[in-house]
């Protein structure tokens, strides 16, 4: 995923996409003491977009501390 390609507007969608993605599946591996599932594959799901979701944020920051 080449983020440095994207507009900063295509990475503000992505990051709001993400961060959408993420909080279901965080809310899916919670249990109800707020624990994480550590073997599920919704634990695994949420690893993956979240590891995306801060690729996007980092980007962002990136642009913004050239401006």
């Amino acid at each position: 995923m080449n983020l440095e390609k994207l507009s900063l507007e295509d990475l503000y969608y992505y990051e709001r996409l993400t961060k959408v993605i993420c909080s279901i599946y965080e809310n899916s591996v919670k249990n109800y003491d707020g624990s994480i599932r550590q073997n599920s594959d919704d634990l695994t799901k949420f690893d993956e977009y979240n590891k995306r979701y801060r690729m996007i944020v980092s980007e962002i920051e990136k642009r913004i501390q050239q401006l």
